[in-house]
């Protein structure tokens, strides 16, 4: 029984090694491609005082990210947060003075595992 359960063990190990699960230095996904912010833009970078700008962002194997956003000179702690987002995706902010975002991606087990930022400056 016991020798039954080293193999078992060992078959477990070496499935989860081909899958990435277990490689070192990155974070696990699953899938074996570590996950990745590819971009992260706002468009326009300066408006106008009651104008909108867009953020759009594309992930690689993340489950979702999170935004967090505040002015400039604000403590990140505190930053507002718009959580559970896609893993690609847009969304229209309407900021009042010179803002900065924050996207984090989440990984499928729920790890943070990066972040990115860009800033509206608002004439």
């Amino acid at each position: 029984m016991k020798r039954t359960t080293i193999l078992l063990l060992l078959l477990l190990v070496a499935l989860a090694a081909s899958l990435g699960v277990m490689r070192s230095g990155a974070a696990p996904t699953g899938l074996g491609i570590s996950p990745e912010i590819v971009t992260f833009t706002a468009t326009p970078q300066t408006i106008a005082r009651g104008q909108s700008a867009t953020l759009t962002w594309n992930t690689r194997s993340t489950a979702s990210v999170t935004i967090e956003s505040g002015p400039e000179s604000r403590e990140r702690g505190s930053m507002e947060k718009h959580a559970g987002l896609p893993s690609a995706g847009t969304l229209i902010v309407h900021p009042e003075e010179n803002t900065v975002y924050v996207l984090e991606c989440e990984t499928v087990f729920g790890d943070m595992c990066m972040s990115a930022s860009t800033t509206v400056r608002v004439k």
